[in-house]
């Protein structure tokens, strides 16, 4: 069974809505905010069959460790994790133009825009 992880935030929840949807297991929103982009996540979740928990911000705070989680915290499946030796396969299947980058000792993720 793979290990349960939280993410937060309204751009990392679309991000794993659009691209790994099967991924999510639980989503929690506040009950405080009410705009357009949290209900569209919202909404986009309900589609799939989740159901949103709607709970206080301070059940958020908690969940996100203090972290910004802009009134949304979705509990998702961990990413498989990758190794080199999975690196042929990765490229056979996708074909000959694919572009990777590989990084190696990134401690401060925000300096990606960098790469």
């Amino acid at each position: 069974m793979s290990k349960k992880v939280t993410i937060f935030g309204l751009h990392a929840v679309r991000a794993l809505l659009q691209n790994h949807p099967e991924r999510l297991v639980e989503l929690y929103a506040t009950k405080e905010r009410q705009d357009q982009p949290l209900q569209a996540l919202i909404q986009q979740a309900q589609r799939m069959g989740t159901r949103p928990q709607f709970v206080p911000k301070q059940s958020l705070d908690k969940r996100a460790e203090g972290g910004n989680h802009q009134g949304i915290v979705v509990v998702c499946l961990e990413a498989p994790q990758l190794t080199e030796d999975d690196l042929e396969k990765l490229v056979t299947e996708r074909g000959r133009q694919t572009l990777l980058l590989v990084l190696d000792n990134v401690t401060d993720s925000h300096n990606l825009g960098a790469c």
